[in-house]
């Protein structure tokens, strides 16, 4: 299974992850999303604290990021690609 994390898609910067894939997680897993939580780490730790809206997205292509970033900035957004995956697998 393969997800994509963005930050809140209202905002006027939006940070996308890359696509990354997780090994089929369990429904607790799915719930608690250690994903989301770790990309909020990261953003935390590029100066960007205070609350962070992220959500993650099950997707079925590589081209999802690229996708998703191009369908933001036609709507104005600035798109941050940070290019990061989820290390927990």
């Amino acid at each position: 299974m393969q997800m994509l994390c963005y930050t809140t898609p209202t905002a006027q910067v939006v940070r996308i992850s890359a696509v990354f894939p997780i090994k089929t997680a369990d429904p607790t897993q799915m719930m608690e999303e250690p994903w989301a939580k770790d990309f909020r780490t990261y953003l935390g730790q590029s100066g960007n604290e205070g609350g962070i809206s992220v959500t993650c997205d099950q997707v079925t292509s590589k081209n999802a990021e690229k996708d998703k970033a191009d369908a933001l900035r036609k709507q104005g957004h600035q798109v941050i690609e940070t290019n990061w995956t989820y290390a927990g697998g």
